[in-house]
């Protein structure tokens, strides 16, 4: 990560200005959250990996038809969907200790921070870094988000 180094060292200043330059490669909710806020101690209770591709069509909408869906309970209770179209890469290190007693009992855990980042001019890198020291890397060409009213 660039602008999040450690705890104690985060450029935010810098992050929300990178974030402008990405404005026209996300959906207007999710640049609006993405600068204005942040999923930093929310909780991930389900993530979807979906290959859009079917051997029965003969045309296929996309060239990457992978797609990742993220359901969030933001720590103020709001429940968003993200949803990263046209995935080229999927990164997820999580590992489990099996201890008991410790942190892992949270599974997942909570969101710690994250970082939004082009690769080239078609696709963005979103690099999530979990409070069980899980990281997520996804490659992809637009990132969408939604609030989900009543849930």
């Amino acid at each position: 990560m660039k602008f999040f180094v450690s705890e104690d060292q985060w450029d935010l200043a810098g992050y929300t200005e990178h974030l402008k330059t990405l404005r026209s490669r996300m959906n207007e909710q999710a640049y609006y959250f993405f600068h204005h806020s942040s999923f930093q101690c929310a909780h991930i209770y389900k993530i979807l990996l979906k290959n859009g591709f079917n051997p029965l069509e003969e045309k296929q909408r996309t060239n990457d038809p992978t797609y990742i869906q993220m359901y969030i309970r933001h720590c103020e209770g709001r429940l968003y969907r993200v949803e990263w179209k046209e995935v080229t890469r999927f990164f997820f290190d999580y590992g489990h200790s099996g201890s008991q007693g410790s942190v892992m009992e949270r599974g997942l855990d909570d969101w710690r921070c994250d970082e939004i980042f082009p690769l080239d001019d078609s696709l963005l890198a979103h690099e999530i870094v979990l409070a069980s020291k899980t990281t997520i890397l996804i490659y992809c060409r637009d990132i969408m988000l939604t609030e989900l009213e009543g849930h």
